[in-house]
Protein backbone atom coordinates (compact mmCIF):
# COMPACT_ATOMS: atom_id res chain seq x y z
CA UNK A 1 0.00 0.00 0.00
CA UNK A 2 1.69 3.63 -1.05
CA UNK A 3 1.70 6.38 1.09
CA UNK A 4 -0.94 9.36 0.80
CA UNK A 5 1.45 12.32 -0.96
CA UNK A 6 1.93 15.57 0.88
CA UNK A 7 -0.43 17.41 -0.69
CA UNK A 8 -3.36 14.51 0.22
CA UNK A 9 -2.24 14.90 3.72
CA UNK A 10 -2.37 18.21 3.99
CA UNK A 11 -5.74 18.55 2.87
CA UNK A 12 -5.62 18.88 -1.20
CA UNK A 13 -5.99 21.99 -3.08
CA UNK A 14 -8.41 23.91 -1.05
CA UNK A 15 -7.18 23.58 2.03
CA UNK A 16 -3.69 24.67 0.87
CA UNK A 17 -5.21 27.66 -1.25
CA UNK A 18 -6.34 28.41 2.67
CA UNK A 19 -3.13 28.02 3.50
CA UNK A 20 -1.46 30.35 1.09
CA UNK A 21 -4.43 32.99 1.43
CA UNK A 22 -3.34 33.07 5.21
CA UNK A 23 0.37 33.53 4.45
CA UNK A 24 -0.36 36.00 1.57
CA UNK A 25 -1.89 37.68 4.74
CA UNK A 26 0.62 37.39 7.28
CA UNK A 27 3.35 38.97 4.18
CA UNK A 28 1.42 41.99 3.45
CA UNK A 29 0.51 42.86 7.33
CA UNK A 30 4.24 42.35 7.93
CA UNK A 31 5.49 45.75 8.77
CA UNK A 32 8.88 44.44 7.81
CA UNK A 33 8.38 42.96 4.63
CA UNK A 34 5.22 44.54 3.15
CA UNK A 35 6.49 46.99 1.10
CA UNK A 36 8.28 44.13 -1.20
CA UNK A 37 4.28 43.75 -2.33
CA UNK A 38 2.71 46.81 -2.94
CA UNK A 39 2.90 46.76 -6.89
CA UNK A 40 2.49 43.05 -6.40
CA UNK A 41 -1.00 41.68 -7.87
CA UNK A 42 -2.29 39.66 -4.73
CA UNK A 43 -4.31 37.32 -6.65
CA UNK A 44 -2.25 36.30 -9.05
CA UNK A 45 0.75 35.76 -6.58
CA UNK A 46 -1.41 33.80 -4.26
CA UNK A 47 -2.40 31.70 -7.91
CA UNK A 48 1.49 30.80 -8.71
CA UNK A 49 2.14 30.42 -5.14
CA UNK A 50 -0.70 28.02 -4.74
CA UNK A 51 0.32 26.26 -8.12
CA UNK A 52 3.89 25.52 -7.47
CA UNK A 53 3.57 24.95 -3.53
CA UNK A 54 1.13 22.11 -4.89
CA UNK A 55 3.05 20.86 -7.62
CA UNK A 56 6.34 20.28 -5.40
CA UNK A 57 3.86 18.04 -2.74
CA UNK A 58 2.29 15.70 -5.54
CA UNK A 59 -0.70 17.66 -6.30
CA UNK A 60 -1.71 17.71 -9.90
CA UNK A 61 -1.73 21.42 -10.16
CA UNK A 62 1.38 22.85 -13.13
CA UNK A 63 3.26 25.90 -12.36
CA UNK A 64 2.56 28.77 -14.58
CA UNK A 65 4.56 31.35 -12.74
CA UNK A 66 7.92 32.64 -14.07
CA UNK A 67 11.12 30.44 -13.95
CA UNK A 68 12.72 30.84 -10.86
CA UNK A 69 16.61 31.41 -12.15
CA UNK A 70 15.07 33.99 -14.58
CA UNK A 71 16.37 37.16 -14.10
CA UNK A 72 14.60 39.44 -11.84
CA UNK A 73 13.30 36.55 -9.66
CA UNK A 74 16.74 35.76 -7.54
CA UNK A 75 16.79 38.37 -5.34
CA UNK A 76 18.72 38.56 -1.74
CA UNK A 77 16.84 38.36 1.20
CA UNK A 78 19.70 40.01 2.79
CA UNK A 79 18.63 38.58 5.91
CA UNK A 80 18.04 41.77 7.91
CA UNK A 81 14.23 42.42 7.24
CA UNK A 82 12.93 39.15 7.73
CA UNK A 83 12.40 37.47 10.85
CA UNK A 84 11.53 33.87 12.36
CA UNK A 85 10.00 32.40 8.64
CA UNK A 86 7.27 30.25 11.34
CA UNK A 87 5.81 33.23 12.63
CA UNK A 88 6.30 35.58 10.12
CA UNK A 89 4.53 33.46 7.35
CA UNK A 90 2.71 30.91 8.88
CA UNK A 91 1.81 32.00 12.31
CA UNK A 92 -2.15 32.00 11.98
CA UNK A 93 -1.78 28.73 10.52
CA UNK A 94 -2.67 25.50 13.10
CA UNK A 95 -1.26 22.82 10.65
Amino acid sequence: MSEASLYDRLGGGDKLKTIVADIWANHISNPKIKNRYVNSDGEKVKQVVWEFFCSGIGGPQEYTGQDMLAPGMRRSSGGSHYGDPWTEGFGSQKL
